[in-house]
């Protein structure tokens, strides 16, 4: 089974640049794993910075998207994002839905990414 380092920016070290450390982490992507709520699509920062070279990269290399969608939001009304299939209805949040429904997501979103890993 392939190799998976786990990244988010909260590890970037202080000192580093951080734009750049982002961008090379984005371009080593294979799967991005979006957690996606109203204060994610209103961040200029990650929709400028942050998907759209995840976008790029998906055209480019077949970087995977996996959408879960956290709370409200205008997802299904966003082009760019609304083409990934969502591992959960966007109609039907996280934060609606019970703990063993989450649960669920969870394992869906580790399935997703074991089949990826495995068709590497």
């Amino acid at each position: 089974m392939g190799h998976v380092k786990l990244w988010s920016d909260t590890i970037i070290l202080s000192g580093e640049k951080r734009k750049e450390k982002i961008e090379e982490e984005l371009n080593n992507a294979a799967i991005a794993v979006l957690l996606i709520s109203a204060d994610f699509m209103a961040s200029d920062f990650i929709i400028s910075d942050e998907l759209q070279p995840l976008l790029k990269l998906a055209e480019s290399k077949g970087t995977i998207i996996i959408p879960i969608i956290i709370k409200p939001c205008r997802f299904l009304r966003e082009p760019t994002l609304s083409q990934f299939q969502s591992v959960n209805n966007p109609l039907n949040p996280l934060c609606k839905i019970s703990e063993f429904e989450q649960e669920e997501i969870y394992e869906k979103v580790a399935q997703r990414i074991e089949l990826a890993i495995k068709s590497e």
